[in-house]
């Protein structure tokens, strides 16, 4: 009954905050605008201005900060759980940057073009090529350094490809290492979907294997999971989730970790109820700081990076104080 609440809280939650999202901005709309521009047969010239500014910019924005957030909550949450680790945030140990590279120089080569379906598809690959790289049974503190360093590498890398190849004041570098929302649009929301259906099914499909790997492998194995191929599949359900998203929004960090985190201690670790909690959380998340980073300013953008970090920071602090309580 509790998790069934804090689930319908959370849904509700996420469709009042998707309206503040629409009429928020660095031009504020009235809600009176909207819905009478939506109902009548003849809207003013204001309340026209109104629905094409929310229909052809605002709305991609706000769906694309509602799938991604959704996206990178489940990916948390099913790393965390793969991993065994509570560190284990997609964007925190490389893998979100790992797509990223291999996107950029996908750009660079000329092998494809920014948010086509080429690209998120190579850079689905980075993504899943990254989290191969990361050391599986480390401890929480040495996890999350060594995965901390590759992703610096793989983000320190895409913006010498893009200085190199003349692109810092485009999305190669702006888009990429700070993480933005500005770009998305229908088409490339459209092409970007497929990736994430696909990743969500089979997180869910392997989700009750996933937690049986807490017990060990010994008893996972002897329980009738193969190990091996579970994580094998739960780390090309990250990559599809994670690489995709990173494709058109680049490295969003602390989304994975925070949320998962959070709603653990109140709906319980069973992925089958993290990953919706976390989808609806990461959503949640996301679209409130792509709100405020349009909303603060009368011109221009906060990066969404720095209002994830000061949101996520005190948690990862948390998290590893509370790590080393218990060791």
């Amino acid at each position: 009954m509790r998790r069934a609440t804090i689930l319908l809280a959370l849904s509700f939650a996420l469709v009042g905050l998707t309206l503040v999202a629409l009429l928020s901005g660095s031009v504020q709309l009235a809600l009176g605008d909207f819905l009478h521009g939506i109902f009548s047969g003849n809207a003013t010239t204001q309340e026209q201005d109104a629905l094409k500014i929310i229909g052809q910019i605002r709305l991609p924005r706000v769906v694309g900060a509602i799938v991604i957030g959704a996206a990178l909550g489940i990916a948390g949450s099913l790393m965390q759980g793969l991993f065994i680790n509570p560190l284990a945030d997609p964007a925190f140990v490389g893998i979100s940057a790992g797509g990223v590279l291999l996107s950029i120089i996908s750009t660079a080569m000329g092998v494809a073009s920014y948010g086509s379906l080429p690209n998120i598809a190579i850079a689905t690959l980075g993504a899943l090529a990254a989290a191969r790289l990361i050391p599986k049974r480390l401890a929480p503190l040495p996890f999350i350094l060594v995965g901390f360093g590759l992703g610096s590498l793989w983000s320190a890398s895409s913006s010498l490809i893009s200085a190199m190849q003349g692109r810092t004041s485009g999305p190669g570098t702006s888009l990429w290492a700070m993480g933005s929302l500005s770009l998305m649009t229908w088409p490339a929301l459209l092409r970007l979907l497929p990736f994430l259906v696909l990743g969500t099914i089979l997180a869910w499909v392997i989700s009750g294997n996933v937690d049986r790997l807490a017990l060990g492998n010994r008893i996972a194995t002897f329980m009738g999971v193969r190990t091996g191929r579970v994580k094998w599949l739960g780390l090309v359900a990250g990559a599809l989730l994670v690489g995709s998203s990173a494709a058109l929004s680049g490295v969003m960090t602390f989304v994975g970790l925070v949320v998962p985190n959070v709603l653990r201690p109140l709906v319980g670790s069973r992925l089958r109820v993290l990953m919706p909690a976390s989808a609806l959380g990461g959503a949640l998340l996301l679209l409130a700081a792509d709100t405020l980073s349009r909303s603060m300013l009368s011109s221009g953008e906060v990066s969404l990076t720095l209002l994830l970090a000061i949101i996520g920071s005190p948690v990862l602090v948390l998290i590893l104080l509370r790590e080393k309580a218990s060791s």
